[in-house]
C-alpha cells in the first residue's frame, strides 16, 4: 500500500501543477470566472484591493487568467496575482 502511494503521488502533483483543477476536470466554469464575467457584462462598479494595500475603483472591462483590465479614472491593467480581493458595490451577481 505504501509503495502504491509513493508511485501515484508524483502523478497527482503533476496534474495539480499542470493546471488540471477539479473545476476544469468536470467541465464547469470556476466561480471566480462566473463572477468576473457577470461583473464585466453588467458593468458593476467594484473596489479592488491589492496585496500592497492599494485600493482601486472602477468597472472590469476584460479579464483572463493572468490579467484584469479596470476602467476607472484611468484604465489600468492589473496582474491577477497582485489582487487581494474584489468588492462589488452592488449585489447583482448573486451566484
Amino acid at each position: 500500500m505504501l509503495k502504491r502511494l509513493i508511485v501515484t503521488a508524483p502523478i497527482v502533483l503533476a496534474l495539480f501543477y499542470s493546471g488540471l483543477s477539479h473545476a476544469s476536470y468536470w467541465n464547469e466554469t470556476p466561480f471566480q470566472d462566473r463572477m468576473l464575467k457577470c461583473l464585466s457584462a453588467n458593468t458593476i462598479p467594484v473596489e479592488i484591493f491589492l496585496i500592497n494595500g492599494v485600493k482601486l475603483e472602477g468597472t472590469i472591462n476584460k479579464f483572463n487568467d493572468t490579467h484584469l483590465l479596470l476602467n476607472g479614472v484611468n484604465q489600468r491593467l492589473i496582474l491577477s496575482q497582485s489582487i487581494a480581493f474584489i468588492n462589488p458595490t452592488q449585489s447583482d451577481c448573486d451566484q
